[in-house]
């Protein structure tokens, strides 16, 4: 099950698209600078709030090293969107990448968000709420 999606924003690091009218699709990738996290959730934030509760695939297939102080921008603005985000389904992680993320969301009992090998097991598991 793979949908096909227009992006509704294009950025060096990443994209927006639209699987459905509850579903947003993003994809990371590249070398992520400090400068392009602010940008990308003005997008992302009011795409998130117009379909909320909204739902998110997360392409991090392509996502290059990033800092741990980047890291931390990300899951923070993340944060923020949580009141209106249903679900979000992460795959395509460096297996270190997604060991932390899993130990984190644990911790944190956070059984909105999970991480996957295969994007159709992840778009199966985020659209299916």
């Amino acid at each position: 099950m793979t949908f096909e999606v227009q992006a509704l924003y294009e950025h060096s690091s990443g994209t927006i698209a639209e699987i459905d009218e509850q579903t947003l699709f993003l994809r990371v990738g590249g070398d992520v600078r400090d400068e392009d996290v602010a940008p990308f959730f003005e997008a992302v934030e009011p795409l998130v709030a117009s379909r909320s509760p909204a739902r998110i695939l997360v392409d991090a297939t392509y996502l290059g090293e990033t800092s741990l102080r980047l890291r931390w921008q990300i899951i923070k603005r993340m944060r923020d969107l949580r009141s209106r985000v249903a679900r979000t389904a992460i795959f395509g992680l460096s297996p270190r990448l997604e060991v932390l993320l899993w130990i984190l969301f644990a911790i944190r009992r956070r059984e909105d968000v999970r991480t996957f090998l295969w994007r159709h097991e992840a778009e199966s598991w985020v659209r299916n709420f």
